[in-house]
């Protein structure tokens, strides 16, 4: 098993992308594209998806189609993805001039240009095209080399588990180091071992003859990630340096790695027949490998898909949020889901019992939060559902929410999507109060917020003070939370961070980062974010609270997405003079997770951040004794849904292309 696990250690290395957006073509379109598809050839069907006519294709269309003039010129063209109109939408006239330009988000129209507008969108994108040939000609050139790589991840995902692309992969020569230092062994029989000797010469035929050994061992690639970090251009030609991380498993015996490492290509001048440049000579260094026999720690008690459960007339069915509590008191917490209606009653060893939560449920709901507002000894449900009223659901002894929803009056204008609504005794009254947040999507209607690493032009929180018995009222201003409330917050907690008895507040915000708030006992808050320096800037998804180092003191960890093209355009020397604080903040803002650890002068970012920033395309976080060993462990859930290529949507800052899209999917 040790020859397969340097096998593996050799042949785990490769890369991918970002995207490319869908642009109106300069040139008149006079004849039809080979297997081109008509708008007359689509129909929307009861779901509100577009599917090809007749029903011999039962999935919904993704794909370009067009309608034509009587000349042949295009009249207009739509992008589609799973059915809904996702990306332009284009119409010309006869002659081909473009008249009117739309943006769709999923089936929602976000933009709408003509007339005026549309010829100074146009100037606009003529300017931009001026720049990727000037100011950002190196990271236009990468990305062509990048796709390279992008073809081997969606190739490689698409063959899930399987080693075909591989085999097929060109280059000139494979440099790897074989050999490492000793086997360093971690809790729950993992261990790990740097691969640091000198590097081994491959050749293509090699390199397949070793794949075979690990192909005929069983051991089978699950997921990979590539990210470019790095482009240059030299006099001997192009190089890229690609980060990887590959997820290996085999069956028989069970056993898993983890390879990570970085992967310097120096590239040819020639092109495969899709037209993507050939690698030359393929160099990995930073190699580690972490392998792990035997069974998963884990072993699935049940299975839950809200989905089966769907009442008739539900229009949506989701797992967010998901909520533990236990609701009747038998000493077992439920399983609840106030999006889907959904209470799993825990009756103990697994066995869970589905019933509706409510008796009438508030649709397209996103932040709920449980506790006892009205002060009987009973848990009561705040909801905040999607641009409706919020309410109070004031539940009874047994846990159940029986009644109609008393109306919470939001003091500012309520639009949804209210994701995080922590609450507790701000002002020592003895009852429980509700910061309410509410997060703003990107490009709503058009806007992208500004700065992108400091935007505070979303829609706004509300800090609600209660009366005791579940009526609420506006307490935002007197308690000094007013200059930062148009955060695009994802989550927030009111907590202890001084130690000094009361509760503090910490709000986590995409395209911002962590503010932190201090209460001087009396529900007045000082905002102290400065303390945290540079450090406290990112696209701040969740947040766990704990004591990680175990020095009696309160940590942080906040996580937050990482960016690649960040890190390369950093390495370039990228950036516009006339935008020096988006150079100054892109690659803080990109940087990825961050932990905080307490101390008696406030939070500080750990000197080991760096192990843990980087966890893919990560939402929530959390933190527990996971293996009961007496410490705080972390658990990061990401990923995201994936279509048929790694490329994602390229988000403009200033001229450059996307920070925020990952290079793969997790």
């Amino acid at each position: 098993m040790r020859f397969v696990f340097l096998c593996v250690a050799l042949i785990l290395s490769w890369g991918c992308g970002r995207s490319e957006a869908l642009k109106p073509s300069s040139q008149p379109k006079t004849v039809n594209k080979p297997g081109e598809v008509r708008l007359t050839e689509l129909e929307k069907r009861g779901d509100g998806r577009c599917y090809f006519k007749g029903g011999s294709v039962s999935e919904p269309f993704t794909g370009v189609a067009v309608r034509r003039h009587a000349n042949g010129q295009v009249q207009h063209e739509v992008r589609w993805v799973a059915g809904l109109k996702h990306g332009p939408e284009f119409e010309y006239d006869e002659a081909g001039r473009l008249v009117v330009r739309r943006g769709w988000s999923e089936g929602r129209l976000v933009v709408k240009r003509s007339g005026d507008d549309l010829r100074a969108v146009e100037k606009m994108l003529e300017e931009r095209a001026r720049r990727d040939q000037n100011e950002w000609s190196s990271e236009t050139r990468a990305q062509v080399y990048e796709e390279t790589f992008v073809k081997l991840a969606d190739d490689l995902r698409n063959h899930r588990g399987e080693w075909r692309p591989l085999e097929a992969f060109e280059f000139k020569e494979l440099l790897v180091p074989v050999s490492g230092t000793g086997a360093t062994r971690h809790d729950w029989g993992i261990r790990s071992m740097k691969h640091d000797g000198v590097a081994q010469s491959f050749t293509p035929s090699q390199f397949r003859e070793r794949l075979a050994v690990v192909k005929k061992a069983g051991v089978r690639l699950m997921q990979s990630e590539w990210h470019m970090g790095a482009f240059r251009e030299t006099k001997a030609g192009a190089e890229s340096d690609f980060n990887f991380v590959w997820h290996a498993l085999s069956d028989r015996p069970v056993n898993r790695w983890i390879v990570r490492g970085k992967l310097t290509v120096k590239w040819t001048d020639r092109k495969d027949s899709a037209g993507h440049f050939v690698a030359g000579s393929l160099l990995v260094s930073d190699l580690s490998v972490m392998e792990r026999a035997g069974a998963p720690v884990f072993e699935a008690m049940a299975r839950m898909d809200p989905r089966q459960f769907a009442r008739p007339g539900q229009k949506r069915v989701a797992a967010m949020p998901l909520m533990m509590y236990d609701l009747d008191r038998n000493g077992f917490s439920e399983l609840i889901l106030p999006g889907s209606n959904l209470v799993f009653w825990n009756r103990g060893g697994g066995k869970m019992v589905d019933a509706p939560l409510f008796a009438r449920a508030p649709q397209k709901l996103d932040g709920a939060t449980l506790a006892d507002f009205t002060g009987d000894g009973f848990a009561d449900l705040f909801v905040l559902p999607r641009e409706a009223e919020a309410g109070l659901y004031v539940g009874d002894s047994r846990g159940r929410f029986t009644g109609e929803p008393r109306p919470v009056a939001m003091p500012v204008e309520h639009r949804g999507i209210g994701y995080a609504c922590p609450a507790g005794d701000i002002d020592g009254d003895g009852d429980l109060d509700l910061f309410v947040t509410q997060y703003q999507p990107p490009y709503h209607k058009g806007q992208f917020p500004t700065p992108f690493y400091d935007a505070n032009d979303g829609w706004p929180s509300c800090l609600l003070l209660n009366d005791g018995k579940g009526n609420f009222s506006d307490g935002t201003a007197g308690a000094g939370l007013e200059a930062k409330r148009y955060r695009r917050t994802y989550s927030s907690s009111l907590v202890d961070l001084d130690d000094d008895g009361d509760l503090d507040l910490v709000v986590i915000s995409d395209f911002a980062g962590l503010d932190m708030y201090l209460n001087d006992g009396r529900g007045k808050f000082s905002d102290v974010t400065a303390q945290l320096g540079m450090d406290r800037f990112s696209f701040g998804m969740s947040h766990a609270l704990a004591d990680f180092d175990r020095d009696g003191h309160l940590d942080l960890y906040m996580a937050g997405m990482g960016s690649t093209t960040a890190r390369r355009l950093e390495g370039m020397g990228l950036g516009r003079e006339d935008f020096p604080k988006h150079q100054s903040h892109r690659l803080k803002l990109g940087y990825g997770n961050r932990l905080f650890l307490g101390g008696v002068g406030g939070l500080s970012q750990a000197p080991y951040n760096d192990l843990l920033a980087r966890t893919g395309w990560s939402w929530g976080c959390t933190a527990f004794d996971f293996d009961s060993d007496g410490d705080e462990d972390l658990y990061i859930g990401n990923g995201h849904i994936s279509r048929k290529s790694v490329r994602t949507t390229a988000w403009s800052f200033g001229g450059t292309t996307s920070m925020k899209a990952p290079s793969a999917p997790s």
